[in-house]
This record gives C-alpha cells, structure tokens and sequence, in this order.
C-alpha cells in the first residue's frame, strides 16, 4: 500500500489509521502555511521584480495538473506573437545528459529543441537569482514563465495562472501530508487566471460543481483544458498516435497523476497489460530501461509506454 492510497482514502483499516496518524501532520504544514500568507500579507516578507514580466503557472497539490505541458503550450503562443520566452524552474528530479531536470528536458522537447539553446532555462530553487542568471546569459528574454511558481512568493508576478486537475482538483481536501494540497484552497484568491485541466475525464454534473465553488474562491477568469496527444515520442523518432491502436503495452509512469497517463494509454486504443506506477520523478539506474524492454514481452507486450 503506498501513500498515494493512503491519501486516496484506500488500504482498509490499516490505511484509515495511517490517515489518522497523519492528519497532525498536516495540521503542522498547514500551521505553517498559515503564518507563512500572513507574513506576506502583513508585508513581513515581500517579493521582488525582475525586469520583464513573469508568468507563473503553478497549482494547489502536489503535482499531477499538467504544468510541463501548459508551459510548453504558452512558450508556443507566445513566440506566435513574436515574443521570447524563458523558463524558470526548481529543476525537480533527477539530471538527464543535457544538465537539466526530466521536466526540464521534457518541456525542451514539446517546445521543439532537444537543447537548453533553443528554450532558455535556469533551474534554480532560488527563482530570482536563476530569473537574473538567464536575462543575464540571454539578453534578448522579454517574458519569463515561473514553471511552478505559484507557492514561490519571493519573485514578482504579472500574472498567476493556477492549473486544477478536474478529476481531483483539491488533493483529497487534506493537506500534506494527509492529502496532496500545499496550501488550502482559499489561497485561489491570489489567482489571476484559474485553468481546469483534464477536463474530458470529469462528468458534468462534477465540472459544473467544481465551477461554482471555484467561482466562490477566486475572482479570476476560469478557463478549461483538455488533454490532446500529438504524437508518440519513441527512438526512432515520433509516430502518429493511431500506431497504438490495439497494440499490447507495458504502462510505466513516475508523475504526480500516473492514472491520468494509463487513462490517455486507453483513450488512444492501447490495450495495458501492465501498468507499473512510482512516485514522481524517480532516478532511472543504468540498468532499468534494458530491463523494462526484457520483462515487457514476458507480459505479452509489444511496446513500453514510459513517462515521468
């Protein structure tokens, strides 16, 4: 039983006195949030402008809402319009070949470039030493994307844009570590843009009700997304998303939502004949992913589907 179940509401007896073991826990973090949006409220801590205007794209939970790929999506619409955009980030989970983060790699990727040169990034837990780092190395950056920005106050924002998964927007309506929220859901009054994602998976007697008690949090515009593959990223480069049609897959995923993926797997005709799920952003050993390609026919698949 992992603790994703635990926060889920699974595992039984056992899991509802994990739960309980836990909700003191949470009370500690949300105390601590708390007095954290009070300081800032009340001036004690302030934040601090670059200058060119900052776009945050953050949420409430614990990751799973589809920032990476809503990031990618704005550097596109953005460079539309003749602007050029850079990305500030954490740099969360394990360094691929190229230096940065998977997620760093990964937004690289959707936005057209397997390099840092075509997308400038800094991966920082200090936002604004990286955001002066990268309008340092790349003068010609006028709009900066704060990749999971919205809990990092210290940096001045034009706009935050707060993305919930519509199939589970408020993490189990628990603080961590009891549930997935980082802050409570009343902190959507700082939003300025709130975007449902995942939006095709919700019924719509669940969207219209998570749509009024958004609009009892937050003043902010709500937008909704649906989740579109493109293409199939594979070794011998991408493939149209028909070519999993009927086709026996071995599902592996380390991200924050890792249903959602198996869910998408489905939606484009894949039959999973086994869905192997971690926590989000695990390290890859040198000797996994020849491994994975050795036990997925013992299961009877063709292809390894694999995210992170």
């Amino acid at each position: 039983m992992s603790l994703r179940d635990i926060q889920a509401g699974g595992g039984g007896a056992l899991g509802a006195f994990a739960r309980a073991g836990l909700t003191p826990l949470a009370w500690a973090f949300g105390a601590g949030v708390a007095a954290r949006d009070l300081a800032f409220r009340r001036g004690l801590c302030s934040a601090r402008a670059l200058p060119v205007p900052v776009l945050s794209v953050g949420n409430l939970v614990a990751g799973g809402t589809g920032k990476t790929p809503f990031t990618a999506l704005l550097v596109e619409r953005l460079r539309a319009r003749g602007r050029h955009p850079g990305v500030l980030s954490r740099g969360y989970g394990p360094r691929t070949a190229g230096g940065l983060s998977d997620e760093g790699a990964v937004l690289a990727f959707l936005s057209g470039t397997q390099s840092n040169a075509g997308l400038p990034q800094v991966e920082d837990p200090d936002r604004l030493r990286g955001g002066q780092d990268l309008l340092a190395d790349h003068p010609d950056v006028d709009v900066l994307l704060l990749d999971d920005g919205f809990q990092h106050r210290r940096l001045a924002r034009a706009l935050d844009i707060v993305l919930l998964d519509a199939t589970n927007p408020f993490g189990h309506e628990h603080m961590l570590p009891r549930g997935l929220l980082r802050e409570p859901p009343s902190a959507l009054a700082r939003a300025g843009l709130v975007v449902l994602t995942r939006v095709e998976r919700a019924d719509p007697a669940s969207l219209a009700v998570l749509r009024a008690r958004v609009a009892a949090l937050t003043k902010a515009p709500l937008l909704e997304a649906r989740t579109v593959p493109r293409a199939l990223a594979t070794s011998a480069g991408p493939l149209p998303t028909s070519a999993l049609a009927g086709v026996p897959v071995f599902a592996l995923a380390g991200l924050g939502n890792p249903a959602a993926f198996e869910a998408t797997l489905v939606d484009l005709g894949a039959r999973v004949v086994r869905p192997r799920f971690h926590d989000d952003h695990p390290p890859l050993t040198p000797t996994a992913r020849p491994a994975l390609h050795t036990q997925a026919p013992s299961h009877g698949a063709r292809w390894v589907g694999f995210t992170r």
